[in-house]
Parts: structure tokens; sequence; C-alpha cells
């Protein structure tokens, strides 16, 4: 059983362990701040414990404890290796097409400079202008639709950049052209995908209406 708290500040409480009368009491009190070590602790106690056997044995101990705030984290070791930037995303629309050279077939790009590192995704691209106009969405499912192929277009866009860091050394113009046709595929199953996905919802909307 239980006790309650005392004029000390303490939470006492006692348990009987043995038929014979063996019983075990535990208190705790806060100490005033005279007795914390260091000085300006905010919080420090000292748990006691008193234990009595069936012979009258007393037996007791305190363990004492201060709250204090914990050290602050050491700064990562700089072990020379390069640290991974994380570009800013943009859309890129029919309207800015030109600025960033881009047409219809363009799927995106990477820019990085020493001050920069950006990733625009050309969001009229055709088979995202083909998915939009064939299926009649709401501006809700458009939204839903843009935001979808946004984040797994330029996460494919990421990772071919950061990949052609170890690419061997390739004429540009090769390069170009095969990177050209590999986002192409990219944004054709990326468009597949989502269209797939907005089926399957539909199909699920009509059958809940029914």
């Amino acid at each position: 059983m239980c006790g309650a708290a005392d004029s000390g500040c303490s939470i006492r409480y006692c348990r009987s362990r043995s038929s014979r009368g063996a019983r075990a009491f535990g208190a705790t009190r806060k100490r005033p701040r005279r007795s914390c070590t260091p000085a300006d602790s905010p919080t420090c106690s000292a748990p006691a414990v008193r234990l009595a056997d069936a012979e009258g044995r007393v037996f007791t101990d305190t363990a004492p404890y201060m709250v204090v705030d914990p050290p602050a984290p050491e700064p990562a070791a700089d072990d020379g290796k390069s640290r991974l930037r994380v570009p800013n995303i943009y859309e890129v629309y029919f309207a800015d097409w030109l600025r960033h050279e881009f047409t219809d077939a363009s799927v995106g790009r990477a820019y990085e400079s020493a001050d920069d590192y950006s990733i625009a995704v050309n969001m009229d691209n055709r088979h995202v202008r083909r998915l939009l106009t064939t299926i009649d969405y709401q501006a809700a499912g458009i939204a839903r639709v843009r935001s979808s192929y946004l984040v797994q277009t330029a996460f494919y866009l990421f990772l071919q950049h950061e990949g052609g860091r170890h690419d061997p050394a390739i004429d540009d113009v090769a390069l170009e052209a095969y990177q050209q046709r590999e986002l192409d595929r990219v944004a054709q199953t990326i468009i597949t995908s989502i269209a797939a996905v907005e089926r399957i919802d539909s199909a699920a909307l009509l059958e809940i209406d029914a």
C-alpha cells in the first residue's frame, strides 16, 4: 500500500513482502538548492530506501541525483568527403520554355553552380498534356496528377545528375542525346503509372457510388 506525501515534499510508500512482517519503505525529498552540485543545477533529489526485516533489523540507503541539461553535441568530423547538396525544384510551363530551351519533348534539366543547385521540370511535357487532355479531370485531379509527376520526375533528374558525376568521359553531344531519350522513357513510365492509379481509383469510386 502507499502513503501520502508529507510536509517534506516527499512521496512515501510501503509494501509488505513477507508474511512474517518484513516491510520496505521508500521516500524521495527535494533537497535545498545549497546542497546541489553544481550550484546552478535546476533539480536535485535523494531517494531513500528503508528496509525492516522480521527480526527488527533496519537497512537504509540513499542515492542522490541531479537533473542537468545534456551536453551539446559535438560537431561532425570533417572527413574530407563531399556533402550532398539538396536542389531546389521548379515547375516550368509553356510560357518559360524559351528561357530553359525546352520543347514539348523536354522533360527537365538540372542546373548546378557554386551558388545554386536547381532542377527544372517541364510540366507541359507532351506526355503530361496527353494525359490531362484525354481524361476529363477536375481541378483537384489535375493538381494531384501534376504533383505526382513533379515529385517522381524531379527525383529521377536528381539521380541522373548525381550519377553523372561518376560517368566516364563521354562525348557531350552523344551524352545529351542519350539522356534526353532516357528522360522521355522515364516521363512515359511515370505518366503510365499515374494513369493506371487514376483508373483504379476512379473504378473504386464508381463501385462505391453504385
